[in-house]
């Protein structure tokens, strides 16, 4: 990325924290126990499967596609996995494990799917991931006859409601991920190309990198991230459930978009991600505790939205303002 660029997403994550800050500040005030250390605890395990989910789309965004399907595959995968255990004594090990590798896997084969769709085939893939989202809820329904499938075993459902020492397990998880998503993108090669894919399809083939394959292993990559996402869901509800998801998609690509992320791709960062889905999750635990409406939730949802989108779109402009400028410069020397 070009100086530039680093410096806007600076800004971006500057503004985030000030944004984060101020609210934390002003819930505070309104009911002290928002700052309470159980409390923040509780904002970083309800912000899990958002954070899971947006570093998954951080990747796909930067190469200037997008998926819709996120939370319907979370559904699919979370029935998969409890269908296979249903095969299992309750609480058998091999059971936990063979379900976890399910979920995982479904995860990964709607993220191949997806992936050979948009990279191979050229579909678009917000069309792509449109028909996605309904084929997986659709297989999702039709799995589970329309039934949450319990799911009691202890291991399978650790991540979601055991702990490692004080900390939650699905905290634990959250920083795995966190870590795993920063050194694959900024310290991998993967991520130098997922970068140069959304920057630039033609030049990053001409740099001998095949736009095609990094695409799909993009969405597989996505795909897992939405496993991981299921398992944590499913553990939080000790259930797998058809329906779970619904419009999840949108909270997370405004929380990606929000840290930074452009939608044209090329340009975002892990803790800008980061910061996006621990305000998104602030603003619904905040909003909660002070006893708002449930429909103000949804105004303010729809308004950064919004202004993630249009954000996105003055960055653009600006960025195509400088570059006429630059080319004038060069003409008039």
């Amino acid at each position: 990325m070009t100086r530039e660029k680093v410096k806007k997403i600076l800004a971006s994550e500057f503004s985030i924290i000030l944004i984060l800050v101020v609210l934390c500040l002003v819930v505070t005030i309104v009911t002290p126990l928002f700052a309470s250390p159980t409390n923040m605890v509780s904002v970083l395990q309800r912000t899990a499967t958002t954070g899971i989910l947006a570093i998954g789309m951080t990747f796909v965004i930067i190469t200037a596609n997008v998926d819709l399907s996120v939370g319907s595959q979370i559904a699919l995968c979370g029935v998969v996995g409890a269908i296979v255990m249903s095969s299992f004594p309750e609480q058998d090990a091999i059971g936990a494990v063979v379900g976890i590798a399910a979920t995982i896997l479904t995860g990964a084969a709607c993220g191949l799917f997806n992936g050979f769709m948009v990279g191979a085939c050229k579909v678009n893939s917000f069309i792509t991931t449109l028909a996605t989202m309904t084929l997986a809820r659709g297989l999702a329904l039709v799995i589970c006859g329309d039934a949450r499938i319990a799911v009691n075993n202890d291991i399978y459902n650790f991540m979601a409601q055991g702990t490692i020492g004080p900390f939650p397990g699905v905290v634990i998880l959250l920083a795995a991920v966190i870590v795993f998503g920063y050194l694959l993108l900024n310290k991998m090669k993967f991520g130098r190309k997922t970068y140069a894919v959304g920057g630039n399809p033609v030049t990053a083939k001409i740099a001998g990198i095949n736009p095609v394959r990094q695409i799909i292993l993009v969405f597989v990559l996505n795909g897992i991230l939405c496993g991981l996402a299921a398992i944590v869901t499913v553990g939080r509800a000790l259930s797998a459930q058809p329906l779970v998801g619904l419009n999840l998609e949108f909270e997370i690509i405004t929380a990606v978009v929000l840290g930074g992320t452009s939608l044209m791709g090329g340009i975002g960062t892990i803790t800008g991600t980061l910061l996006g889905a621990l305000l998104m999750g602030t603003i619904a635990t905040g909003l909660g505790m002070v006893n708002v409406p449930v429909f103000i939730n949804y105004l303010l949802k729809g308004a950064l939205i919004l202004i993630a989108v249009y954000s996105d779109i003055l960055t653009a402009e600006n960025g195509k303002k400088k570059i006429a400028k630059e080319v004038k410069k060069q003409k008039a020397g």
